[in-house]
């Protein structure tokens, strides 16, 4: 049985993020994040108000974990998954970056786009690992399908910070994504920074940028 839930899945080329015409306003939109970024970056004295987030985005809590729970807008859903993590076939699909698998799954299954393993990862989770292939262009796709951008695994650990903690690259394309569908950059790694200073203490300073833009 079909959910009510139909997700937004516009098609993703191999050379653009968003392939459709339409949709490549979405690039320019990314871009004008850059520059409000690097203008940050260049002034530090500058004054940034705070974003507002949607009400569905100030809540944290996820579906629960065990084998009763529905993570779907579908009642009675039965889904699949393997015994020893609890991966759906989507979180697998993110895995290996298999694009067009993810875009099939999000249609027939969209009852697993928030679905979470055992250890309270959501395929989102998955997408923004810096080791993920074709990491960026699952997190567009999962947000666009409606992946809650500040959902948190048993670590507490959102999408933002995993990505975070897991580049060495300083790429900001992930981050843009994430927090223009709201994802919190006031996110604490540990007792000494927030998400912001902790990646200048690394000496990613355009991530760290793109952070305090949207703080």
């Amino acid at each position: 049985m079909r959910s009510k839930f139909a997700p937004d899945l516009t098609p993703i080329s191999e050379t653009d993020l968003i392939a459709s015409q339409h949709d490549k306003r979405a690039l320019r939109q990314l871009e004008a994040l850059r520059s409000r970024a690097n203008r940050a970056m260049s002034t530090p004295s500058v004054s940034i108000a705070p974003r507002p987030t949607d009400a569905d985005n100030r809540s944290t809590t996820r579906p629960r974990t065990d084998s009763s729970r529905a993570a779907s807008p579908t009642k009675n859903v039965r889904i699949k998954v393997d015994e020893t993590y609890g991966r759906t076939a989507l979180h697998n699909a993110v895995r290996k970056g298999d694009l067009s698998a993810v875009r099939t799954l999000l249609i027939e299954q969209p009852e697993l786009l928030r679905y979470p393993d055992k250890r309270g990862n959501q395929p989102l989770h998955y997408a923004a690992s810096a080791s993920t292939p074709n990491g960026a262009k699952s997190v567009y796709v999962l947000l666009r399908a409606g992946a809650f951008a500040n959902a948190v695994n048993d670590r507490k650990q959102t999408p933002l910070l995993v990505y975070a903690i897991s580049t060495k690259d300083d790429d900001d394309l992930v981050p843009l994504l994430l927090l223009d569908h709201s994802a919190n950059p006031r996110v604490r790694v540990n007792d000494k920074f927030l998400l912001p200073e902790y990646m200048a203490s690394r000496q990613l300073y355009k991530i760290a940028a793109v952070l305090r833009e949207f703080m």
